[in-house]
């Protein structure tokens, strides 16, 4: 999601939008420190009013990318000679 310029600040409702998710998700994302934003609302103490940059937005997808899994070596069938075995 590279964009021309990674300094431009976007809002939570478009963040949802872009991952069509809700923006209760994107909040959550914010309060819980998995997506860096900055508060730009006049008050301290008031409601707050979340800016994403987007290269942290870039940063926050590209955390979430699933990895490829460990391949664990296959297993060997143990042969054995002369032996019944029973299942």
């Amino acid at each position: 999601m590279a964009r021309d310029n990674p300094d431009r600040m976007i809002g939570v409702s478009d963040v949802a939008t872009r991952l069509a998710v809700k923006p209760q998700t994107v909040l959550a994302w914010i309060r819980g420190g998995e997506l860096a934003a900055v508060n730009v609302a006049r008050a301290n103490g008031g409601r707050p009013r979340w800016r994403i940059r987007e290269s942290d937005l870039d940063a926050f997808l590209a955390a979430r990318q699933p990895q490829p899994a460990a391949g664990r070596p296959r297993r060997t069938r143990r042969v054995t000679t002369g032996v019944i075995q029973f299942f």
